[in-house]
């Protein structure tokens, strides 16, 4: 259970750093092109299907397809992880060796935030199928997809991870990696001045809320 848990918030990590990677794209395609001609030397039928594939013009319609699928299987390992915790109903704990050297990061996971990883889930799932048609609209030279792609991904992963966390730390990390990403995917039309307050308005009352719940700790 813990798992998959764990395997949702890696691949939407995943999905952000390969969105990221679409600024390096021609290095990537260099990359793919070499280690697929490695795999499949002396198979003519799987070369032309790679060339053709990994075009300079095909290739960040490739990229794009690849991160909305690593959204879509973190949706679908958020939701498997959710429905498994909900049956058991079980309360599962780990301890991760990140954060301070002498304070790791507690994990928990227990009914409700098993309930929550099945709505972020299902509503994850939702936005990779969606999403690639959504994109489409853009133009990457005025909204690059690299930035709605990585912020995309993290803050997924600040979700699930805010769920989660059994330590003041390590929910204070994955509460600012929500509230960051959500800021900048507010603020990615940046041009509309409403969407720039809107997005230093929700910055703002998430910093808010952080710091009441750091005073929460006290009293």
């Amino acid at each position: 259970t813990l798992v998959s848990a764990y395997c949702a918030v890696l691949l939407s990590f995943a999905s952000g750093l390969l969105a990221l990677m679409m600024h390096r794209r021609h290095m990537l395609l260099a990359v793919s092109q070499y280690c697929f001609k490695k795999c499949f030397n002396g198979n003519v039928q799987y070369q032309d299907w790679v060339n053709k594939s990994l075009e300079e013009r095909r290739f960040p319609v490739l990229l794009r397809q690849m991160v909305f699928v690593l959204l879509g299987l973190s949706g679908v390992f958020a939701v498997i992880a959710g429905l498994a915790v909900l049956i058991s109903k079980g309360v599962i704990t780990d301890q991760i060796a990140l954060g301070l050297p002498w304070l790791p990061w507690h994990v928990r996971f227990d009914g409700l935030s098993g309930f929550f990883f099945l709505i972020i889930g299902i509503a994850v799932c939702a936005v990779s199928l969606y999403g690639p048609g959504y994109v489409r609209s853009y133009k990457e030279n005025e909204h690059p997809f690299a930035v709605l792609g990585l912020f995309t991904g993290l803050f997924v992963a600040g979700m699930l991870l805010v769920l989660l966390a059994d330590d003041a730390f390590m929910f204070m990390i994955a509460w600012e990696l929500m509230s960051v990403a959500s800021y900048f995917l507010v603020a990615f039309q940046h041009e509309n001045s409403a969407n720039r307050r809107a997005a230093f308005l929700y910055l703002l009352m998430a910093e808010v809320g952080a710091l009441a719940i750091i005073l929460g700790q006290f009293f």
